[in-house]
């Protein structure tokens, strides 16, 4: 159980910063510095991938794994159409995709996990 707990513990902690950097890339885009904060936005795409594989193994088990593996899905999507826009050099489309698509849904999926996990972290 302690194992889990652990895991449980470092998701939330890693979805907590992950949303941080998304929020500080939306304000450095609305500052003008877009294409500064690509090295960010590959570092959260990272993040992203260890959540993901970290849930992976018990995600069966937890009561919301439907709505978390729809929610991951749209995050990969916007995640996608971020890194196009950032390789085409496309400003408007990347503000687009992280305000309407990869925010929102980042969020909706951060809430679920912490509904989720809170049972396991506190143990």
């Amino acid at each position: 159980m302690e194992k889990y707990r652990l895991v449980a513990q470092r998701l939330l902690v890693l979805s907590d910063t992950c949303l941080e950097a998304l929020e500080h890339i939306r304000e450095r885009m609305n500052d003008g510095h877009i294409h500064g904060t690509v090295f960010l936005f590959a570092d959260v795409v990272e993040a992203v991938y260890i959540m993901d594989e970290a849930l992976k193994p018990v995600l069966p088990q937890l009561s919301q794994a439907d709505h978390l593996e729809s929610c991951l899905l749209e995050i990969w999507t916007a995640m996608e159409s971020m890194a196009d826009f950032y390789d085409q050099r496309n400003s408007t489309g990347l503000m687009v995709q992280l305000q309407e698509r990869l925010l929102p849904s980042y969020r909706e999926w951060k809430e679920s996990l912490e509904n989720t996990l809170h049972g396991y972290a506190v143990c």
